[in-house]
């Protein structure tokens, strides 16, 4: 049970129908600098589909579902607005579908839950190749522009990692396209024995279907 709470908290660091839908069919090989890294207006919605993935040596199981994640408030906080994003999967310490909070700034997407004090999460813009803190763990980002392709089109990204190691070792891949938000999003958790030995590998892919941004 503690691995399955981890392993969801680690799928939430992350860390939707009416409007228009965004898609990049046509993404530049130079990162877009302009706008923001994760829109953030009440109604804005993402609808993901979900691969998870169960492996040891002797089996394999694939489990296929949809998830999404809505805009669904603000509030203030610190004489500040953030933006509740909620996500479809999961539970809450009060039984309710989970909610971050999320605000942006000149240097990217700070993150906070509802008490909790505000760290950034996503910078933007930066450098590819550097690393900073976010949740208390290191942030890697990767590239500045990551084409990635998904059901929704084929996007240019920004690509943040961050290793876990409590226990298994979790390592979240993030792809955040400018102006559109999360594009995919790949979780995997390596289980070993207390030997160091394979156990289990658990891997969750999140791919965006689509994106309706107000």
């Amino acid at each position: 049970m503690r691995f399955k709470t981890i392993f969801f908290i680690a799928a939430m660091l992350t860390g939707m129908t009416f409007g228009s839908c965004t898609k990049k069919d046509n993404p530049v090989d130079t990162p877009v600098e302009t706008g923001v890294i994760l829109p953030l207006k009440t109604g804005n919605h993402w609808s993901y589909r979900t691969t998870t993935t169960d492996s040891t040596e002797e089996t394999q199981t694939k489990v296929v579902d949809t998830e999404t994640e809505t805009i669904i408030n603000s509030i203030t906080a610190d004489g500040t607005t953030w933006y509740g994003m909620e996500s479809s999967v999961g539970t809450g310490s009060m039984g309710q579908k989970p909610v971050v909070y999320y605000q942006n700034r000149n240097d990217g997407a700070w993150y906070r839950s509802y008490l909790d004090s505000a760290e950034i999460f996503y910078k933007y813009p930066a450098q590819p190749n550097t690393s900073y803190t976010a949740l208390g763990h290191t942030m890697n980002l990767i590239s500045t522009a990551e084409k990635v392709t998904v059901p929704a089109g084929t996007y240019t990204c920004y690509h943040y990692r961050m290793v876990i190691v409590n226990g298994p070792v979790f390592t979240n891949d993030y792809y955040l396209a400018p102006n559109v938000g999360i594009v995919k999003k790949v979780v995997r958790a390596d289980y070993s024995d207390q030997y160091g030995s394979f156990v289990q590998v658990r891997q969750t892919e999140r791919e965006l279907q689509y994106v309706v941004l107000r």
